[in-house]
């Protein structure tokens, strides 16, 4: 349930506050799960369904915005995560990126959010540096099981202008 808040606050941040993209535009929640392979497809599968199912609820539409979501598998494969969040930034043009679940992928898609300053929301991969020593306020981990939990709030959880993310595929 904390995982659902932290998207949709996320979410209506992306849809209400100065900078963001005009009313038209939907928000564009990137889905990075390993649907396919793994010890955690049963858990990609369960949290993709439930926010699909809290957004439903409301509509597919927050603050008069459509919601749309993509999905991409990850396959449990940290260099295919990475790929796929470069996809979904750059083809798709997600506002915001929801993965991974496992550990082992960590690195690459917060080192990938914090280049291309990309809102990212872990729901269960946990790692101390990641949320510790190395906090940076393009990642949240609403579900943090590490010893801390960043604090910050970036400034791309409010704001698709400071985000090349539409225009710049080079990013790592």
């Amino acid at each position: 349930m904390k995982i659902l808040a932290t998207i949709a606050v996320a979410t209506a941040f992306a849809a209400i506050l100065p900078g963001a993209a005009q009313a038209a535009d939907p928000i564009r929640i990137g889905l990075l799960m390993p649907y396919s392979a793994g010890p955690y497809v049963p858990l990609a599968t369960e949290l993709g369904d439930s926010l699909a199912m809290a957004l439903e609820e409301s509509g597919m539409e927050v603050a008069g915005r459509k919601i749309e979501i993509f999905k991409e598998d990850t396959t449990h494969k940290p260099d295919v995560a990475q790929a796929k969040a470069k996809k979904l930034v750059f083809e798709d043009k997600a506002d915001i990126l929801v993965g991974p679940i496992g550990s082992n992928e960590l690195a690459p898609l917060i080192a990938f959010a914090v280049g291309s300053k990309m809102p990212l929301v872990i729901p269960n991969a946990g790692d101390n540096e990641a949320t510790g020593e190395k906090c940076n306020p393009w990642v949240r981990a609403p579900r943090s099981r590490t010893t801390r939990s960043c604090a910050r709030w970036g400034p791309g959880w409010s704001s698709r202008a400071s985000r090349p993310h539409r225009s710049s595929p080079s990013t790592t």
